[in-house]
């Protein structure tokens, strides 16, 4: 979607962490001709590191850097134990070099939106670009965090965070 909407002049970075939609992500842009999409082959983050992604065994999009074997409705992962599989870590900062034309960044990260945040430093106060961060209270818990310390770095930053209307 994003590739769409910035067009052929336009830039997107894809951090990918998970080996099992790498492929799959990269058939997709192969098809639609987004040669204008940067994919990273690591989970954003707070620093460079290596790191454990935990493999939920009930939904696929509830992978995460902690284990989704915590959320109540994931049975199968509570009975079977997550997979596990390591992963490369990075931050913004380094990845996002070009920062000339950065206007908006989208970040859901089950969980780990501080440490994306945290890890983007220099380009937030050097930039300002747009940020839409999808979270969940358990899932920043689970790392560590809570919406207000998510909210407190956005602001030392210079940003004013708030919430949607559910209806739009």
């Amino acid at each position: 979607l994003m590739a769409k909407l910035v067009g052929d002049t336009g830039r997107v970075y894809a951090f990918e962490p998970a080996s099992e939609n790498l492929a799959k992500l990269r058939a997709n842009l192969a098809l639609n001709s987004f040669d204008h999409v940067k994919v990273i082959e690591a989970a954003a983050w707070s620093e460079p590191a290596t790191g454990t992604r935990y493999k939920s065994k009930d939904d696929s999009g509830g992978n995460a850097m902690w284990n989704p074997a915590e959320w109540w409705e994931n049975r199968k992962t509570q009975e079977q134990g997550p997979g596990l599989e390591s992963v490369n870590l990075t931050t913004l900062d380094r990845e996002i070099v070009d920062r000339s034309r950065l206007t908006f960044i989208k970040i859901d990260t089950e969980g780990a939106e501080y440490h994306v945040i945290d890890g983007a430093c220099e380009l937030l106060t050097q930039r300002c670009p747009a940020v839409v961060a999808e979270f969940s209270p358990f899932a920043l818990a689970q790392m560590g965090d809570t919406e207000s310390s998510l909210r407190d770095l956005m602001g030392s930053h210079g940003y004013h965070t708030f919430l949607p209307y559910r209806t739009g």
